[in-house]
C-alpha cells in the first residue's frame, strides 16, 4: 500500500482520490427485486426462508431460520443465488439498511419481502463482495440512516429515496484487490470464530466428564444424580452455600453517573453488556453488596446466568451466593452453576410461568457432587486454562474486527491506496 498525498479531490461525501468517481446507486444499478409475501410455517422441515432477522451486517446468520411448506407455491426468482446482494428495506430504525450476501450457506432458500436484492452493473462494479463491505462501512451506514423513515420501533427505506444515495467507487481493478485484502481478513475471522466454537464444545464435555468422573477415579457409585467417584459425597447446596436476595432501587434513586460514594448497580443488562443501561447509588444496605469474591446468578427472568468478579450493589433479580470456603472452593461452585445439567434443573425448579421465579428453597434443594478440597481446586484449575484459552481466541478475533474496521475506513475512503 501507498499513500498518495496530492491526488485528492473534494466531493459532495468528502475527499477521495482522483481517479475515483461518486455515483448515484441508480447508476450502478442494474436490477432490483423485492423478495416474496411467503408465510413462513411453524414445523422445521420445509424450504428455509431468509428474513431481516437473518441479515447480519456482512454476512448471513442462520441460528434462527424459518421454513415455509414444500407444498407451497414460490416464485423460482426467489431462489437465493450465491453472490445475492440482500438489503433489509424494513426494521428498526437501529438495524435498518443492513446489508449481507448469499454465500450459499444452505442447499436452497427463498427470501422475504423484506429484503431486497441488487444486482449492480458489471462493467462498473466488480462485484457483490466489493459492494458488501462499500454498504457495511461507517459511512454508508451513517448516510442510510439518515434516509430511514419511521419510528424507532419500525422503520423503512423506500427505493426511491435508496437510489439517491451516493457512493464513492474506485476502478474496477482498485475495487477488486480491496475486496480481496478485506476478504482475508474476514477468513482469518470467520476460521477463529470455528476455533472458539470448538474450544467452547470441548469445555462443555469436559466439565460433563470432570463432574462425572473427577480426576484419576478408578471405582464409582450410582446416585440420583448420576454415577460420580466413589470417595465423592452429594450435598444439598443448602449445607455448602448462603444466599441473599437484591434489592429494587426505583430509577429515580438512580444514578447515571458515578459521583463520590456511589456503587455500579448490578443488573440484568449487565449480563447482556449494555452500556445504555449503566447505573450507580448510594448509601446502600451491606446486605445487597457484592464483590470479587461473590457469585451472583439471576433467580427470575432470564434465571440462571451466572457471574462473579464484579463489584457493587445488586439488582432484586438476582441472588448472591456465598459459599463455607471449609467445604467448597469458589471456582468450583462457579463451574458447578454453570454446568449445562445444573442450568437445565435451576430452569425445572424456576417453573415455566410467563417470568421464570426460582425460590430460596428450591435453589437450595439442588444437590453437588463434592470431591476433596484439592480435587475442587484442581478440577477448577483445568477448566480456568479451558477458558482462558478461550479468552485467548476472543481477544484474538477482537483483534482482527478492529483491524478490518481499520481498514475499512481507509481502503473504502480511499485514504490508503493499493497497488493494482
Amino acid at each position: 500500500m501507498n499513500t498518495l498525498q496530492d491526488t485528492y479531490k473534494d466531493t459532495k461525501i468528502g475527499r477521495i482520490p482522483k481517479d475515483w468517481v461518486v455515483v448515484k446507486l441508480k447508476d450502478i444499478n442494474e436490477d432490483s427485486l423485492l423478495g416474496g409475501n411467503y408465510k413462513n410455517g411453524e414445523g422445521e422441515k420445509g424450504i428455509p426462508l431468509i428474513k431481516m432477522g437473518n441479515l447480519g451486517r456482512g454476512k448471513i446468520k442462520l441460528n434462527k431460520v424459518q421454513n415455509i411448506p414444500e407444498t407451497l407455491v414460490y416464485d423460482n426468482i426467489h431462489i437465493l443465488q450465491e453472490g445475492d446482494f440482500l438489503f433489509n428495506t424494513r426494521n428498526t430504525l437501529e438495524l435498518v439498511g443492513k446489508v449481507a450476501i448469499w454465500r450459499n450457506e444452505l442447499p436452497k432458500a427463498l427470501y422475504n419481502s423484506n429484503l431486497l436484492k441488487i444486482v449492480f452493473n458489471n462493467s462498473k462494479v466488480h462485484s457483490t463482495k466489493f459492494m458488501n463491505y462499500v454498504f457495511n462501512s461507517d459511512l454508508v451506514i451513517k448516510k442510510l440512516r439518515g434516509l430511514a423513515t419511521g419510528s424507532t420501533s419500525v422503520a423503512a427505506i423506500y427505493n426511491k429515496d435508496l437510489f439517491k444515495l451516493n457512493i464513492p467507487l474506485p476502478p474496477l481493478t482498485e475495487q477488486q484487490k480491496i475486496a480481496d485484502i478485506l476478504s482475508t481478513v474476514d477468513e482469518q475471522i470467520s476460521t477463529t470464530d470455528k476455533i472458539i466454537e470448538k474450544s467452547k464444545e470441548l469445555k462443555k464435555g469436559l466439565m460433563q466428564k470432570l463432574f462425572s468422573e473427577g480426576i484419576q477415579h478408578t471405582e464409582f457409585k450410582d446416585t440420583k444424580i448420576g454415577r460420580i467417584p466413589k470417595e465423592w459425597r452429594n450435598t444439598k447446596l443448602k449445607e455448602l452455600v448462603k444466599i441473599n436476595q437484591g434489592l429494587q432501587i426505583a430509577i429515580s434513586k438512580r444514578l447515571t453517573k458515578k459521583e463520590e460514594g456511589a456503587y455500579f448497580y448490578i443488573t440484568n443488562e449487565f449480563l447482556r453488556k449494555s452500556s445504555k443501561y449503566s447505573y450507580y447509588v448510594k448509601d446502600p444496605n451491606p446486605s445487597v453488596m457484592c464483590n470479587e469474591d461473590d457469585i451472583l446468578m439471576t433467580r427470575t427472568g432470564n434465571t440462571g446466568q451466572v457471574v462473579t468478579g464484579v463489584t457493587g450493589v445488586f439488582h432484586n433479580n438476582f441472588f448472591k451466593i456465598k459459599y463455607r470456603t471449609n467445604l467448597t472452593n469458589k471456582d468450583y461452585l462457579y463451574y458447578f452453576l454453570t454446568l449445562r445439567k445444573t442450568n437445565k434443573r435451576i430452569l425445572s425448579l424456576a417453573g415455566t410461568s410467563t417470568i421464570p421465579d426460582l425460590n430460596h428453597s428450591d435453589f437450595y434443594s439442588i444437590i453437588m457432587p463434592v470431591p476433596s478440597i484439592q480435587e475442587q481446586q484442581k478440577i477448577a484449575e483445568i477448566l480456568s486454562e479451558a477458558d482462558a484459552k478461550i479468552e485467548r481466541e476472543e481477544s484474538q478475533k477482537e483483534y482482527l474486527e478492529k483491524l478490518k474496521k481499520g481498514l475499512m475506513q481507509q481502503l473504502l475512503t480511499g485514504k490508503k491506496r493499493v497497488k493494482v
